[in-house]
């Protein structure tokens, strides 16, 4: 438990090191595609906030809830550090990634830890206004029979404050 808590504070403690330029809230809706289970696929939606540091990196929690059936719940919350990769027309392109836990609720309750790599989008609609689309794969460690690695594709829509 040590070590995920120092990996945790050695992604946060840099960013805060320096100024805030921009804050992040957003949400988002879209596809949970399961790698390994008996589940179904199902709709996700989430939550995100962020804080972004400088004009190319955003340190970024989000927050994500899907059902599947027959009756499992899976719950994601990440920690994302999100490197701006280009900017084009108004859209820009970042790639990110960082550790995450994994609460998969079915016929007992499991919680797993794991990391998630991302791909996302957003087209800056006003100075304020983003709207875009995520791609994101989650690899979690140590799952059990029906739980496991698995994909999203979520349309996302948030505010610059």
């Amino acid at each position: 438990m040590k070590h995920k808590l120092l990996v945790f504070l050695g992604l946060v403690v840099p960013a805060a090191a320096f100024p805030l330029e921009s804050v992040y809230v957003g949400a988002q809706v879209g596809q949970v595609t399961l790698s390994n289970s008996t589940y179904t696929n199902a709709l996700g939606f989430g939550a995100d906030l962020g804080f972004r540091t400088n004009p190319v990196l955003m340190v970024a929690l989000r927050s994500q809830i899907s059902m599947h059936s027959p009756s499992m719940t899976l719950w994601s919350n990440t920690l994302s550090a999100d490197v701006l990769i280009g900017n084009v027309y108004d859209i820009e392109f970042f790639l990110g990634g960082g550790p995450g836990f994994y609460n998969f609720s079915g016929a007992g309750h499991s919680l797993k830890f794991g990391l998630h790599g991302e791909f996302f989008g957003d087209l800056m609609v006003d100075d304020s206004i983003r709207v875009g689309l995520g791609f994101r794969y989650h690899g979690v460690f140590n799952p059990a029979v029906d739980e496991g690695n698995y994909w999203t594709v979520m349309a996302r829509a948030g505010v610059v404050l």
